[in-house]
């Protein structure tokens, strides 16, 4: 899923996750990101 109406210069933090058939994985490590740095 994209992430929309992000606001250049501000911090923003993400974890994903995975799901199928068989039930949902643990969330991943937490990833950070500044747009338009």
């Amino acid at each position: 899923e994209t992430v929309k109406l992000l606001v250049n210069g501000h911090s923003y933090e993400f974890r994903v996750r995975s799901s199928n058939g068989n039930g949902e994985a643990d969330y991943s490590n937490t990833a950070s990101a500044v747009p338009g740095s």
